[in-house]
């Protein structure tokens, strides 16, 4: 009977971890039917399966159950405020936590796992395989595949049906993925050089100057860390420089292509400095703030819902869930970070980790479109674990 049910265990295990695999596909699968006007809600599907699956793991342990019921309690809070209010927009408020939901589930399953010595290797797989699969997906667009992420400019968001997502995979999944080419004691600075090279042209063919400005602020660290380990520390400073001038004869470029001088003199003109940075979204927030502070009392509490966005995470999560949503999330991601924290010193990795959350954190704030990015969320939660789980491997290695 004991070994049946660890059996069973371990395969529904290997089942949730399948999932895992396919997780950008699945999207990229979506996309592309929304592209030809199916509008077929499969990655909608795939995650609701997937917090399905997760779940009824959890509730096998004491630890899973605290999370569970957590949710449940907090959903349910959600539900009873909506009642209030305008309950026509449950079912968008409930979308919208979703996405912040599923990353705590897979943070509590992979955090259940993390003896099993095998998940680390796992886990590895399935983080290269999707940065792959990201990068080839938006590099398509050279070859006259796949969709713009901007139709006024030549941008590419591959088959992805929300290409403003896509900033936050590039951020979370680029970084990691190079590290573990630069430690490859069989990888060439040759090969090196041109993986980060696609991933850096994936990231501008994207379009989004917040993709472009933070992966290339994390990819740095990375370069330096992989040429510190091969005695060619000068050479980090060769292509910081040749970065920066591809970076300024870009802008310039596309500043002058796209008539973007005009169009922040008229930001400029009409909101200053802050309405040029925001693109206007500052003004947005100045709107959706009067309502929430001259509203009912509760709003202020528990939120409007509604899944009302400002392109700023953190305004949106204080419009949608209010004080209470603003500490119960940000709490979540400051522990994730925290525990990232504690291990700077002992293994690289999670340095690595630990500038990609604060850097994914930052630019959520200003870009929005990443902490509730149905895309984004289960790789916040995989690669937050990684260096636990390197450490764990590590440690029993040494036995």
């Amino acid at each position: 009977m004991i070994s049946n049910n660890i059996n069973s265990t371990f395969l529904w295990n290997r089942l949730i971890l399948r999932f895992f695999f396919l997780l950008l596909p699945i999207d990229a699968l979506t996309g592309y039917f929304s592209s030809i006007g199916a509008n077929l809600p499969l990655s909608v599907i795939w995650k609701l399966i997937l917090f399905f699956c997760i779940s009824i793991y959890l509730l096998k342990y004491k630890k899973g159950q605290i999370v569970f019921f957590s949710i449940i309690q907090y959903v349910s809070i959600i539900i009873l405020v909506s009642s209030f209010g305008n309950s026509d927009e449950l079912p968008k408020t409930l979308n919208h936590l979703f996405r912040f939901l599923l990353c705590i589930v897979i943070y509590a399953f992979i955090n259940l796992l993390r003896n099993n010595l095998y998940l680390y290797d796992k886990l590895k797989k399935i983080i290269s395989f999707n940065c792959i699969f990201l990068v080839i997906n938006i590099l398509l667009i050279l070859f006259g595949i796949g969709t713009r992420n901007y139709v006024e400019q030549f941008s590419s968001k591959g088959f992805f049906y929300a290409g403003n997502e896509v900033s936050g995979l590039f951020i979370l999944l680029s970084p990691i993925s190079l590290y573990w080419l630069s430690i490859k004691n069989n990888v060439s600075s040759t090969i090196f050089f041109i993986a980060f090279t696609l991933i850096t042209t994936a990231t501008v063919l994207l379009g989004s100057k917040t993709a472009i400005v933070a992966t290339l602020f994390i990819n740095s660290f990375v370069i330096k860390l992989y040429l510190q380990k091969k005695n060619k520390l000068k050479y980090f400073y060769i292509t910081i420089g040749l970065l920066l001038i591809f970076i300024l004869s870009y802008g310039i470029k596309i500043i002058v292509e796209w008539d973007l001088w005009q169009r922040w003199i008229f930001f400029y003109n009409k909101g200053g400095l802050n309405n040029v940075i925001f693109s206007g979204r500052d003004l947005y927030w100045i709107q959706e703030k009067n309502e929430i502070l001259n509203g009912q009392w509760y709003n202020l509490i528990f939120g409007m819902g509604g899944d009302r966005t400002v392109e700023m995470d953190i305004f949106d999560t204080f419009l949608n869930y209010g004080i209470l949503g603003l500490f119960i999330i940000y709490s979540f991601y400051f522990y994730i970070i925290y525990r990232i924290y504690l291990l700077r010193k002992v293994e690289e990795i999670a340095k690595i980790i630990l500038i990609t959350d604060i850097v994914f954190i930052v630019f959520s704030s200003v870009a929005g479109h990443m902490i509730y990015s149905g895309m984004a969320a289960p790789f916040v939660a995989i690669i937050n674990m990684i260096p636990i789980l390197y450490q764990k491997e590590k440690t029993c290695n040494k036995f």
